[in-house]
């Protein structure tokens, strides 16, 4: 049983808790700026009594740190303690830190701080992480003019009805635009560059990555099939897919995102 995870001490594993074994033990523990608790296991520790210190559930710390039932907890590692607001997102095929950060309309170095030890290029299919509300403060996208800036001009990748915007929607931050299509309707490259990535890609489904020239990116996802490999050279306006509705998709249409240093951009300032 998970109340089980306990570092031993010299105390009779009976003995009653007191009130002042939930007191949080202020040479114990940190907040970081997002709200979230991080506690450093001391001797005599478990799961439960954690939990209960916190007014949250064993469930919750072993998803927000990676620990099963069998885990065993030593004495100093540090125990991420979500806040009421925090939810816990488990890592789909696919995805990276930064995919999360501009699903759930948060930072990747947010994610970073509330996943201490966690490595971005290291993640694992069914991994939990554990995100700060979606409308927390962070530097978020911006309309960037052309000015001193050498803009992409890109071709209309589908021809269709806008369904969702670039910017807020409802209370996360939506990362592109939603063009909406038909099964089988043919995905066009919006320039020309490299696919960097094909395949599936968590809450994008089937998708592709196009690296282009000037160092921005272009992604393309919900599609129902792709047409392009990995490293293969494409030229504007070729076909790259078909629009489908695989990931978390509520209908056929393209989501498509252009990529900046690792800033989503508004679309509709490029695409003409």
């Amino acid at each position: 049983m998970v109340a089980f995870l306990i570092i031993t001490t010299c105390n009779q594993a009976g003995a009653a808790l007191s009130n002042e074994d939930f007191a949080p033990r202020q040479q114990a523990l940190r907040t970081s700026a997002n709200q979230a608790t991080v506690y450093v296991v001391e001797e005599g520790d478990s799961l439960w009594a954690i939990a209960q210190r916190y007014h949250t559930n064993v469930d919750v710390l072993m998803a927000a740190n990676n620990l099963s039932e069998n885990s065993l907890l030593s004495i100093g590692r540090e125990i991420t303690v979500p806040n009421s607001r925090n939810k816990i997102h488990r890592i789909a095929a696919g995805e990276t830190m930064w995919d999360i950060a501009c699903l759930e309309g948060v930072s990747v170095e947010q994610i970073q701080e509330l996943n201490p030890g966690v490595k971005p290029n290291r993640l694992r299919i069914g991994q939990t992480l554990t995100l700060p509300p979606s409308n927390s403060q962070k530097k978020l996208p911006v309309n960037v003019s052309s000015r001193g800036v050498a803009r992409l001009i890109l071709n209309w990748p589908l021809l269709g009805k806008i369904t969702s915007y670039f910017g807020w929607r409802q209370s996360a931050y939506h990362y592109g635009l939603d063009i909406a299509g038909e099964t089988g309707d043919p995905i066009l490259a919006a320039a020309g560059g490299v696919v960097s990535f094909r395949g599936w890609k968590g809450n994008y489904g089937r998708a592709v990555i196009l690296d282009h020239p000037d160092g921005r990116q272009t992604l393309y996802g919900h599609m129902q099939r792709i047409l392009v490999d990995t490293g293969e050279q494409v030229e504007r306006g070729e076909t790259i897919g078909q629009v489908g509705s695989t990931g978390r998709s509520t209908g056929p249409h393209l989501h498509f995102e252009i990529r900046q240093d690792g800033t989503c951009m508004n679309p509709l300032n490029y695409l003409r």
